[in-house]
């Protein structure tokens, strides 16, 4: 029986193959080398985890936690898109595991369901006293008291 041939091609099947490094020395590599490993995260606390989800906080990366978020509308400033995030109800830890993983966020239609899923175990917690000052985790930390 014939091996039947793939359709799918590779990503540098239309470019000239003297083009292909002067390509991905341009991208830095990405496209030869495939899918960049995330840091191992399990060994890491949650605002460790934040911090290599979040990046350096600069406006894209604002924009980019409220696409996550499913936050549309006018995100021209990180103003904007912090004051947008004081309307999502989200559980910090289980929002980064989606994040890392692919699963689906799970999103709350207030602050007493957060509160409810997040006492059922200790360790759905963002401590409060980690927080840096400016961070858009400000406006998402609910009290669950």
């Amino acid at each position: 029986m014939a091996k039947k041939k793939s359709s799918r091609r590779a990503a540098t099947d239309d470019v000239p193959p003297g083009e292909v490094d002067a390509l991905a020395a341009q991208i830095g590599g990405l496209a030869l080398q495939g899918p960049v490993a995330a840091p191992a995260q399990k060994n890491l606390t949650v605002r460790e985890r934040w911090d290599v989800y979040f990046g350096p906080g600069e406006l894209d990366d604002f924009q980019r936690l409220c696409a996550d978020l499913r936050i549309e509308g006018d995100l021209s400033s990180k103003t904007k898109c912090r004051n947008a995030l004081g309307k999502v109800h989200v559980n910090i830890p289980q929002f980064l595991n989606a994040m890392t993983n692919g699963t689906p966020v799970t999103f709350f239609r207030n602050s007493h369901e957060l509160a409810a899923y997040t006492m059922k175990k200790r360790t759905r917690y963002f401590p409060k006293h980690d927080i840096p000052k400016g961070s858009p985790l400000r406006k998402l930390l609910r009290i669950l008291a």
